[in-house]
């Protein structure tokens, strides 16, 4: 993953080896998904959610 000046966070195929297409695959998928059927619902557990709260970066 490689993050821009704005700050957004995208694939990098440099160090994947031709791995990402799948990856890629998968991210355009969920997003066409999501634009047809509206938000995923996630049940998160609390210590899930604290997780979630903490990460910082990838």
């Amino acid at each position: 993953m490689e993050t821009d000046a704005n700050a957004n966070i995208k694939p990098n195929k440099k160090k994947a080896a031709n791995k990402i297409d799948p990856a890629v695959a998968f991210l355009m998928s969920f997003g066409t998904y999501l634009l047809e059927y509206g938000e995923v619902d996630i049940n998160l557990s609390n210590e899930q959610k604290q997780a979630l709260d903490e990460f910082k970066r990838i």
